[in-house]
């Protein structure tokens, strides 16, 4: 047995629980998709429960700023067009790492991930904070941007950022399953352009 088996079986467990959730997946799954024996799995796990904790965990270590926060920008509209560009890039992702080509991929993310956090709290917590680090470098950039005069200044710089992080989301979900969404090249530019034009100072862009 190698470092390379545990990681397979994780890997291999992991597509199952999104699939089918901790209930629905029974060790004798497991094996029969890593093809190995129940003794050879609980020589790295000690149970279900253990494996799929790692599978969660490994989620979770995948999970990172994302690029369009953390990555310089011209102007504050580029970074508003970054976020909304993200969200194609954020669909591949959640495809790849659920295994599940079809449009039923955000719904096995979802439900996958309610499950692990209600099952193991602290994960919880690590979306909030993440969640929150992302509001507050978003908070940053509309903060100066009314510094500069760019932005109207009655606006709450806070809540711009909870909103078009919330924008963002939405649109994953709705690029799997509202059909006409999906299928519009430019929604996603337009919906940039929309938010922008909404808190901007007039002719100043």
């Amino acid at each position: 047995m190698t470092r390379d088996t545990k990681r397979m079986i994780i890997e291999k467990a992991l597509y199952l629980f999104f699939r089918k959730g901790y209930e629905g997946c029974s060790l004798t799954e497991i094996c029969k998709s890593t093809k190995l024996t129940k003794g050879a799995v609980y020589h790295y796990f000690e149970n279900k429960e253990a494996l799929y904790r790692a599978a969660v965990e490994d989620l979770f270590s995948k999970t990172s700023l994302p690029a369009w926060i953390v990555m310089e920008h011209n102007t504050l509209y580029d970074l508003v067009q970054r976020v909304f560009e993200a969200v194609d890039e954020s669909c591949e992702w959640i495809r790849k790492v659920t295994g599940i080509k079809s449009d039923n991929a955000i719904l096995h993310f979802n439900e996958f991930l309610y499950e692990a956090t209600r099952r193991y709290p602290e994960y919880q917590r690590r979306i909030d904070g993440y969640d929150e680090e992302i509001y507050r470098i978003l908070e940053k950039h509309f903060r100066a941007g009314q510094d500069l005069g760019l932005l109207q200044a009655n606006l709450d710089p806070r809540l711009l950022a909870i909103e078009l992080y919330a924008l963002q989301q939405q649109m994953i979900y709705l690029r799997f399953v509202n059909p006409t969404l999906k299928k519009d090249p430019s929604i996603l530019r337009d919906l940039a352009r929309h938010f922008y034009e909404k808190i901007e100072v007039k002719h100043v862009r």
